[in-house]
Order: C-alpha cells, then structure tokens, then sequence
C-alpha cells in the first residue's frame, strides 16, 4: 500500500490551490482526486441524486474496505456518525474516513479520505 511507504510525493501531479495538489493515481470510477500536504489522499465517488443513495454507497464501501482489508481494519464508533465513518488499523499509521455531503449540483457524494498519521 503506497501510504505505507509515505509515498505520496510521487503520485503528486499539479498543484491545486491551497496545500492541494492533483494525483497521477486516481481510484477508477471516482473522480476529483486529489493529495492534500504529504499525507492525506481523498476522492469523491460519482455523483448519486439523493442522501439516501449516498448512504447506501457509503455502507457498501465500508463493507468493500473491510472485506478487502481483513481483520485488521475496524471502524473507530467512537469517532463515526451516521455519515461520517472511521476506519483504523493497529498494524500501521494509517486510517480513512468514508463521508457522505451534498455536491455543487443539489447531488451527493461518498468521499474517501486516506490519511497516514504520524507516530504509532
């Protein structure tokens, strides 16, 4: 996994504004991808119409993430809310959170942010 290795300077590509910069490594199927510092990568899903299909998408993919991930990976309930979830392991500085929020065109997304943490 890239964030393992604090790779994320060569997935840099232009800058954005602010800390941001785009990635030359962009999830497939999602879009606005993005590297915000040296530490966080995030990207929103494609548009859905309603809150309601944002939270469904949101509870597929946490599910996808664990699934894929392994026992490991567990959701932080203490910091999670019903559109805001956390995601952590012991085994690494690592944890993502999955979101849900409205767009700029009255639509929803699901966004997934990466973050490498520092420390242990």
């Amino acid at each position: 996994m890239l964030a393992l290795t604090n790779e994320f300077a060569s997935i840099a590509g232009n800058p954005r504004e602010g800390h941001f910069a785009d990635t030359t490594l962009a999830l497939a199927g999602w879009k606005d991808c993005s590297l915000y510092g040296s530490r966080t990568y995030t990207c929103d899903s494609q548009d859905v119409r309603s809150a309601e299909q944002a939270a469904q998408m949101q509870s597929a993919l946490v599910d996808e993430i664990k699934t894929c991930l392994g026992d490991g990976w567990g959701e932080d309930k203490d910091r999670s809310s019903p559109t805001y979830m956390v995601l952590r392991t012991s085994r690494a500085p690592v944890s993502m959170t999955v979101s849900t929020g409205a767009n700029d065109t009255n639509g929803y997304v699901v966004r997934l942010t990466l973050f490498v943490r520092t420390g242990t």
